[in-house]
């Protein structure tokens, strides 16, 4: 883990996104192979990672809230909203 992502002021829910484009697994806390990503989601103590990357997916189940800091970049890919309910 980043050195940066353990001094704390993460809140629950956070999301952070690791990716090795190194030719060297890393070290430390988050051994990540090279070329890999990992997700990691702040459980409101401490970061957890998520190996939904590393699996062969098609469909990601249950996500109620997804907000990202930038434009993203998903490639080949399209989203589908299957249902949108608002509650306002």
């Amino acid at each position: 883990m980043p050195q940066n992502a353990r001094k704390g002021g993460a809140s629950g829910g956070q999301i952070l996104v690791l990716r090795n484009s190194d030719a060297d697994p890393t070290s430390g806390d988050a051994i990540i192979p090279p070329g890999y990503t990992v997700l990691f989601i702040h459980d409101g103590s401490s970061w957890r990672d998520v190996r939904v990357l590393e699996a062969d997916v098609k469909e990601l189940r249950g996500v109620s809230s997804f907000t990202a800091a930038e434009d993203l970049d998903i490639g080949e890919f399209s989203l589908t909203w299957v249902m949108f309910l608002s509650t306002v």
